[in-house]
């Protein structure tokens, strides 16, 4: 069953971006399994400027604390990459202080504010995590487009 939610779209340019990255030392086909200590794996929420409330929303950074995952990547054949990546979403963090930081959110949020925030992304009307406890994302095909991350 998939939960139907735009987080899959943020995950996309985030795993994408990880595997050019780390295919840029390789000339043949490799095949890569993302663990913890040598991998990280977050994405972007930005609020919509013209939502209802949207002056009462902020940005967020959520921080995947366990996942597992695979890419196979071959360069002179990016089309036929294979990307299968799954995130227990219980174990997903919120704005923690270092990575806000990081990817250059001045605003940082207290302890009880990302509570509330994960409170939030857990519930039903975001990520329902109590039925649907892992997101997993799959690609059997890759292609560059041009500009992407300009």
């Amino acid at each position: 069953m998939t939960h139907p939610s735009r987080v899959g779209a943020l995950v996309t340019g985030v795993l994408i971006i990880g595997v050019l990255i780390a295919s840029s030392a390789q000339a043949e086909a490799t095949h890569y399994t993302a663990t913890l200590e040598r991998s990280r794996l977050f994405v972007m929420v930005f609020k919509d400027p013209d939502a209802l409330g949207a002056k009462l929303s902020h940005d967020h950074v959520v921080r995947a604390r366990d996942f597992q995952g695979e890419v196979h990547w071959d360069p002179t054949s990016p089309e036929r990459c294979a990307v299968d990546i799954r995130v227990p979403v219980n174990d997903l963090d919120p704005d923690p202080p270092a990575l806000r930081k990081r990817v250059g959110l001045k605003r940082m949020l207290t302890v009880s504010d990302r509570a509330q925030v994960k409170e939030n992304l857990l519930a039903q009307e975001q990520l329902w995590a109590e039925r649907y406890p892992t997101i997993r994302f799959e690609a059997a095909q890759c292609l560059p487009k041009t500009g992407a991350y300009e």
